[in-house]
């Protein structure tokens, strides 16, 4: 498991070689188009795609990316019909974000697995990421005060018991608990074939959680193969 920043690339109407967005948008059609555009764009030529939404006429963008052939395509979605089928063609790693639970996950891979296989595809290609938040304290009286810090900053929290706010957010997809906990749900996402974990931290002054989380859990994950 790791973690690992990421970018993006907006067209824009009007700018040339670079692009033009015609036509009202659509969610998955534009993922699509823009799995086939960043494949040309990323290439070592001048780029040509004649789509729906939008065109290329030989954009040439610069630097080119060091990995070859490209740079990775990671596509997040928890969508189990349209998206992934975008997923299974052209991701070299997919992002489930919030579904932690192992069987709501496994579901997800199963699927992406026989969207794969129309294609001729192997589904071991696909490197496997779910992106979360997380909840993190040494005890239950620390896990509560973390809920409460949670409700100053999510309003949807605000109406409830504080001492409810943990297993709220666990069902929420967080990952919630003391360290040992944490790891136990971490092990679970790997026995499920996951890869990486990205952590979400919404407390940015909780240096104690950031603490905690790489002093007594990262140490462990990264003994795992």
């Amino acid at each position: 498991m790791g973690s690992e920043g990421g970018g993006g690339q907006g067209l824009r109407p009007g700018f040339g070689g670079r692009g033009a967005h015609t036509g009202p948008p659509d969610g998955a059609g534009l993922a699509s188009g823009h799995g086939r555009l960043g494949s040309r764009l990323l290439g070592d030529g001048p780029a040509y795609f004649a789509g729906r939404y939008y065109q290329l006429d030989g954009a040439n963008p610069r630097p080119k990316p060091s990995q070859r052939p490209r740079i990775p395509l990671l596509i997040g979605t928890t969508s189990a019909g349209r998206m992934l089928r975008i997923v299974a063609r052209y991701a070299d790693e997919w992002d489930v974000p919030g579904i932690t639970a192992p069987t709501a996950y496994r579901a997800r891979c199963e699927r992406l697995a026989a969207y794969c296989r129309e294609i001729n595809r192997d589904p071991r290609d696909i490197r496997r990421c779910v992106s979360t938040a997380y909840l993190i304290g040494r005890d239950a009286e620390e896990l509560r005060r973390r809920g409460e810090a949670m409700q100053q900053l999510i309003p949807d929290l605000a109406s409830h018991d504080p001492g409810a706010v943990p297993d709220i957010l666990r069902a929420e997809g967080w990952l919630v608990g003391t360290p040992d906990q944490i790891i136990v749900q971490l092990q679970a996402l790997a026995n499920e074939g996951v890869e990486r974990v990205m952590l979400q931290h919404n407390d940015q002054t909780d240096f104690a959680a950031l603490e905690l989380l790489a002093g007594d859990v990262l140490p462990v994950v990264a003994t795992w193969p």
